[in-house]
């Protein structure tokens, strides 16, 4: 989580706190580890806010497009993503969530494996560079989700039609009225 503040002096980001968690061993979609990442983040959002006991604007970025179309749209979603999807709501505007592309999320260096002299190089710690324009020159992408796997995550429902006709029962030809 990375914390910008202007002042007269021009912008500046600054790494305040991060959280990791290694993907289960049971097997999960990538899609799904990416919406849980989403979650973590909006935990973790909601605990800096609560120390801080400011009231700070507060934006959520993902490159997950799959993961920001289900926190997006209101849906009767399969349980594992509705459980997580409700809990983001509950903890963040939906409205304050954005994509970023992969290649600018600051996130993805150190959890894709890079060395330490890597890690210095990037500067991870001062947050991404386009942090530090201002909110125009922010990344604007389109959200490309891959719809099959998005739906795969909605909720199955059983419908069952039962045809009746209007048939006497078979003990009604044995006796009489």
């Amino acid at each position: 989580m990375f914390m910008r503040q202007e002042s007269h002096g021009g912008v500046s980001v600054q790494l305040i706190t991060a959280k990791a968690r290694v993907a289960p061993t049971k097997k999960m979609t990538i899609p799904r580890l990416e919406l849980l990442g989403c979650c973590i983040g909006a935990r973790l959002a909601a605990n800096v806010k609560a120390v801080l006991e400011e009231d700070v604007v507060t934006l959520y970025w993902t490159d997950s497009s799959n993961a920001l179309y289900w926190i997006q749209q209101n849906e009767n979603w399969a349980t594992y993503v509705f459980n997580r999807v409700q809990e983001i709501r509950s903890l963040s505007d939906v409205s304050a969530w954005r994509h970023v592309p992969g290649e600018m999320n600051p996130a993805d260096i150190p959890s894709r494996g890079c060395s330490a002299t890597q890690l210095i190089e990037t500067r991870w710690w001062e947050g991404p560079e386009w942090l530090k324009l201002s909110e125009e020159n922010w990344p604007k992408s389109e959200v490309q989700c891959d719809m099959d796997q998005v739906m795969q995550e909605k909720k199955k429902t059983v419908l069952s039609h039962f045809a009746t006709s209007k048939v006497n029962p078979w003990y009604t030809q044995y006796f009489s009225s």
